[in-house]
């Protein structure tokens, strides 16, 4: 669907469909309302954004061009070379209408009936009955009874779906323990380690067509393909008896080549790609050959509004047309440039499925019939405000600011962030929502001056004030982490548990020591039984005071000052330079030293030689 609500044949199930006379329709029901009017005017900023574009592309020299183009081919390389030496084999499952067909678990008749599951007014998934009267995600469900009146409506449900969602992990970790959930009707497995046991095992399979009849081969297919056909088939199989749902399956190199290839042969079927490769040159040219004949809505995030700027700006109406224009894409392109080259080339990230340990903000929002009261306003604003302070306390976070959205009946969108003390609080999140919410109807009201817009589709259209509102949301921001792990409940049982376990170290420390310490007396009673002498006496100060690197440096000159004179003095007087020498080290203090010569060995031998 593109920016005006009109279909396009991206979809599967839409490729035989009258297009021309599904969209005057859906033009017949929309057209002259608000929303008609804002996508006309976000659609002429595309234009203008277009213009602007083709003016700078005019500027560039062909030097430029093609320095820019050898910039890009070298770390292009880089990057197929990394894929190249870390070569893996990843399998995208996508469920078959997966909310629809979660629904027709409980009633299979559903499955020859157009059927929609919808989330308010809003199409979240069609079956492949009801896309046959052009009908998809997205619409609104007044345009979708309009164009099928008989049509099946049915309200979302999260829990039922994230149920079947769960269970179908059971399955996934049977091929790869560590599978990544991209959605809730979408998961990513490595199979390179299923593929290497069965190679490893010589299993040899030929090609016979009758045998891989739901797979799309998309190159002339090795033993590898066809072992990593018949895994994906076995998968497909056991979610089937599982959960009565089918599923496609895309197999390549790359997450975004894998994500591509599910959606060639819906339903219930699987495409693969090329698995084997001699260099990083015959990987990347290999996957910039599947891509190149693709439209760029194919191309994951790309919407309306980027096909529409790059088909006014540069031509581009294929992947393979981004490739082919990528150092120009990137000299003009400020913003996601780099982004839609690396697409072109396969090496796309895909971004679903991140962690909410690592969101920046936390939110959720909500949309209904335009209304201008306030304590219905904040009837639906305590929902959603408790849906975030249940993420919030979910994620152990304690948030510093809030930001509130408001869309009016004009589809304008006003918003505002206030600070707020670090809170997970619900009252806190629903009172500075409401500040802010007043704020921003407060502000519309003034600008719109009272206008009237038409609001609704077809039989449904009426007029309403541009100040009401039809949608809000909330999400709280910037996060004081630190803070919110030492006031969480799981941080408290570790801390009490780490003050255990350190109060246990402890004891076990004093043990310890009270242990050397022993052994320590235990040794110098040994010691002083003995015959004494300079040996005995450093090793005893070594014991009693632990300051062994001065006593043995106190035990080097003593030695060599023994070795030097003790043939021409007599014992006395080398007593009395050994006396001196001790005196002269600085790091033992004198005082010290007296205090321990008073009952150490060597007073006693020193005794002795003056008697």
């Amino acid at each position: 669907m593109n920016r005006l609500n009109l279909l396009d044949t991206t979809k599967n199930g839409l490729q035989t469909l009258d297009i021309q006379e599904i969209n005057r329709k859906i033009t017949d029901q929309t057209y002259g309302s608000a929303k008609y009017d804002m996508i006309q005017q976000r659609t002429e900023k595309t234009i203008q954004k277009s213009v602007d574009l083709q003016v700078r592309t005019a500027e560039l020299n062909q030097r430029q061009i093609q320095a820019k183009q050898l910039e890009i081919d070298s770390d292009l390389f880089n990057r197929y070379e990394q894929l190249f030496r870390n070569q893996k084999i990843i399998c995208v499952v996508d469920f078959d209408c997966f909310f629809c067909a979660v629904e027709s678990i409980s009633n299979p008749a559903l499955n020859s009936k157009p059927m929609i599951v919808a989330g308010g007014s809003i199409v979240c998934a069609s079956n492949y009955e009801a896309r046959k009267y052009g009908i998809r995600s997205a619409m609104p469900t007044k345009v979708c009874l309009e164009l099928c009146p008989h049509l099946t409506v049915i309200q979302t449900n999260s829990s039922k779906y994230a149920e079947v969602s769960q269970r179908a992990g059971q399955v996934f970790k049977l091929y790869d323990r560590n599978f990544t959930m991209l959605s809730v009707d979408e998961a990513e497995l490595d199979l390179t380690y299923v593929v290497r046991q069965r190679l490893q095992q010589g299993v040899q399979l030929t090609y016979v067509e009758s045998d891989y009849q739901s797979t799309n081969f998309l190159t002339p297919p090795s033993n590898i393909e066809l072992i990593t056909a018949q895994i994906a088939l076995e998968l497909r199989t056991q979610l089937n008896k599982l959960l009565k749902i089918t599923a496609s399956c895309g197999i390549s190199v790359s997450t975004q080549l894998a994500k591509l290839c599910a959606d060639l042969r819906k339903p219930n079927g699987q495409s693969i790609t090329k698995l084997q490769f001699t260099s990083p040159t015959d990987l990347g040219s290999s996957i910039r050959q599947i891509l190149a004949p693709l439209p760029v809505r194919k191309i994951w995030g790309i919407g309306g509004a980027t096909h529409l700027l790059l088909k006014n700006a540069f031509k581009i109406d294929t992947i393979g047309q981004i490739y082919e224009k990528r150092a120009t894409i990137m000299l003009t392109m400020t913003k996601s440039a780099i982004d839609l080259v690396l697409a072109s080339c396969g090496l796309q990230t895909i971004l679903e499925g991140f962690s909410q340990e690592d969101a920046k903000s936390i939110g959720n929002e909500v949309t209904f019939k335009e209304t201008g009261d306030m304590e219905q306003l904040k009837s639906h604003l305590m929902g959603i405000s408790k849906k975030v302070a249940c993420r919030l306390i979910d994620a152990n976070k304690h948030c510093t600011r809030i930001r509130v959205k408001v869309r009016f009946a004009d589809w304008s969108d006003y918003s505002h962030v206030e600070s707020v003390s670090e809170t997970q609080n619900l009252d806190d999140i629903f009172q500075t929502g409401v500040k802010i919410m007043k704020q921003l109807i407060a502000k519309k009201s003034l600008l719109s001056g009272g206008k009237i817009v038409q609001t609704g589709f077809g039989n449904s259209k009426n007029d309403c004030s541009a100040a009401m509102v039809r949608l809000i949301g909330i999400s709280s921001l910037e996060f004081a982490e630190e803070n919110g792990r030492e006031n969480g409940i799981l941080e408290q049982l570790r801390k009490i548990k780490n003050e255990k376990e350190l109060k246990m170290e402890d004891v076990q420390s004093f043990e310890n020591r009270n242990k050397d310490l022993k052994n320590e007396k235990c040794e110098n009673k040994n010691m002083k039984t003995k015959e004494g002498g300079l040996q005995n006496y450093v090793q005893l100060n070594m014991n009693q005071n632990g300051l062994k690197n001065g006593i043995q440096d106190l035990k080097r000159d003593s030695v060599n000052n023994d070795r030097n004179k003790v043939e021409n003095k007599s014992t006395k007087q080398n007593v009395q330079e050994l006396q001196d020498s001790s005196d002269s080290f600085e790091v033992l203090p004198k005082a010290s030293l007296k205090t321990k010569q008073k009952s150490g060995p060597i007073d006693q031998f020193l005794s002795k030689n003056r008697k």
